[in-house]
């Protein structure tokens, strides 16, 4: 199992943190291998709404998957995932979760934790998934928290 959390300050109060953070579309395609994203119907804020993610490389073909928000804390937390009920371990099932906290009325933490498995299936599934953790997950993380603080700036 995989579990990456990166945390990031944010140069602006909370308010603002979470209007952006709460565009769902933007947070979902601020992560590099999510290439597109759409809502999967009219519900666009809250939990039950769903995106469909483009997930892939830069290029080459691209996987859309569901992506269900499960938890909105309306100014704090939004969790989602994209595991699918009828196939739940297809691809890289996980969640995530980007919770905010004030560092005053300037200033805002934002955590971003992850939680999945590149390997449901492989019979050393552990093992690959501690080797991916540096390589893939992790580093996208870093990647898209570094692009959530730039828009900061």
């Amino acid at each position: 199992m995989i579990h990456v959390v990166q945390q990031v300050r944010l140069e602006v109060p909370i308010a603002v943190a979470w209007e952006w953070l709460s565009d769902l579309v933007w947070l979902a395609t601020v992560n590099p291998l999510h290439r597109r994203a759409a809502f999967a119907d009219e519900r666009c804020r809250g939990v039950g709404a769903r995106l469909i993610v483009d997930h892939g490389l830069p290029i080459g073909p691209r996987m859309p998957r569901i992506v269900r928000v499960t938890h909105w804390e309306e100014g704090r937390r939004i969790r989602w995932t994209d595991v699918d009920p009828t196939w739940p371990t297809y691809l890289f099932p996980h969640s995530e979760q980007f919770t905010l906290t004030p560092l005053g009325s300037e200033a805002t933490l934002l955590t971003d934790a992850l939680k999945g498995t590149l390997s449901p299936h492989l019979p050393f599934g552990n093992t690959f998934d501690r080797l991916a953790v540096p390589i893939i997950v992790a580093r996208t993380i870093r990647i898209q928290c570094a692009r959530l603080q730039r828009k900061c700036r």
